[in-house]
């Protein structure tokens, strides 16, 4: 199984607002304003990070490049796919002690709670690939259409096939395990 280094930091990003892990490094996308959005400590108001904000031309780029991405995606095989959701997983349980921290940091979550969050969405991530694996729910040239009733008048399809690029706005307070459930099923 292959799971790419572009791959991998393509999940990851889901985690971390508005940026894409590149290498060893983090890049993030600038507005072409400039803008930026501090990110403060609730506890202690303290800047614990600041995020370009983004504009009309910084979602179009990121938007072209997630669609080139997901071509790449869609055309990996499903138990690729699979190995690099399973990877994802593993990456945030070896990881929960500092993705809790910047949960904490950024949100003011209790430190348990943050933990517990990250791991649940690694367990989530484990059953969204299990689900799949076994009920064989990914796209293929010779399953893409399965017929499940048919009469004269009426014949009910499933088809799968990818959606393509996904945008996720979500609530605040789960940062991972809502981000996690939506890449996983993507």
């Amino acid at each position: 199984a292959v799971c790419t280094d572009a791959m991998t930091n393509a999940l990851a990003a889901t985690a971390r607002v508005a940026r894409v892990l590149t290498g060893g490094g983090r890049r993030a996308f600038a507005s072409v304003r400039g803008d930026v959005i501090q990110v403060t400590n609730p506890a202690t108001g303290a800047v614990v990070a600041r995020v370009p904000a983004d504009d009309d031309m910084s979602v179009a780029r990121k938007f072209v490049e997630a669609s080139r991405a997901q071509r790449k995606w869609a055309s990996t095989p499903a138990s690729d796919r699979a190995a690099c959701l399973r990877r994802y997983a593993q990456l945030l349980k070896v990881n929960a002690n500092d993705l809790a921290s910047d949960i904490t940091s950024e949100m003011g979550k209790p430190r348990t709670q943050a933990k517990a969050e990250v791991l649940a969405a690694a367990r989530r991530v484990e059953a969204i690939v299990d689900i799949a694996v076994s009920e064989n729910l990914a796209p293929s040239d010779d399953a893409a259409s399965e017929i499940r009733h048919a009469s004269k008048r009426l014949e009910e399809r499933v088809e799968l096939e990818p959606v393509g690029v996904v945008a996720h706005v979500s609530a605040w307070n789960y940062p991972h395990l809502l981000a996690a459930g939506v890449a996983a099923s993507a």
